[in-house]
């Protein structure tokens, strides 16, 4: 099961819950959800793999989520302070070094992972997303570029994968010894902001102004 598997599943299944009773149904079904994960992570250490695609062990992640919406629901969160939002983001930031070194997302992710590794991995990531989160929502004045790499996140998100694996393909096939981070990552990054950016222009957004034809809610104009 991929991870657009997982969304798709969310998309099914998270409007149905908020349609049942609003911000309560969100609470319970969110405080539900941790628990559930984590008693499948505990049934399931030796298979850390299959825990990576598992639907309720990923909805680990959406939890938090609908939480903090809860806990922000109708705040002013433009007006936080930048010094606060930077040590929030750190912290997220610092949560997710320490859950990448317990290798939970690793390709293919190692047999012999220790159960402990896999429960402090996923909660740490959980936790960083949510203070990522946190510093970044609301933020009153966004550069530019960074709008427009928010605009074309559909297709960062697509392409990474690919973009990675043909850097490495390339790097085997033109030099020796195991790939450099740091001419492999730029590379990457460039890569995909390129393929992101064509496809936003020439592929996604004639498909969102057609969808703006038929949109009950309206989004932002493409």
């Amino acid at each position: 099961m991929c991870s657009s598997d997982l969304e798709e599943q969310f998309y099914a299944l998270w409007p149905t819950v908020t349609k049942w009773r609003g911000r309560s149904s969100v609470l319970i079904a969110s405080l539900i959800l941790i628990p559930v994960s984590l008693a499948i992570i505990g049934l399931r250490p030796g298979d850390p793999g299959g825990l990576w695609y598992n639907t309720f062990v990923e909805f680990l992640f959406f939890a938090p989520g609908g939480l903090l919406a809860l806990a922000l629901h109708k705040r002013d969160t433009t007006r936080y302070p930048a010094a606060l939002r930077c040590i929030v983001g750190a912290c997220g930031l610092a949560l997710w070094a320490h859950a990448a070194r317990t290798r939970i997302g690793s390709d293919p992710t190692p047999a012999d992972l220790p159960k402990w590794d896999i429960y402090a991995g996923y909660l740490l990531a959980a936790a960083g997303c949510t203070l990522i989160m946190l510093a970044i929502i609301g933020i009153p004045r966004v550069p530019v570029w960074l709008r427009y790499l928010g605009k074309i996140s559909y297709g960062l998100y697509v392409f990474h994968l690919g973009v990675i694996l043909f850097a490495r393909w390339l790097w085997s096939k033109l030099m020796t010894g195991p790939p450099n981070p740091f001419v492999i990552d730029p590379f990457s990054l460039a890569l995909c902001i390129g393929l992101a950016a064509l496809s936003y222009h020439f592929l996604e957004s004639p498909f969102l102004r057609l969808k703006e034809r038929f949109a009950f809610v309206r989004s932002r104009p493409a």
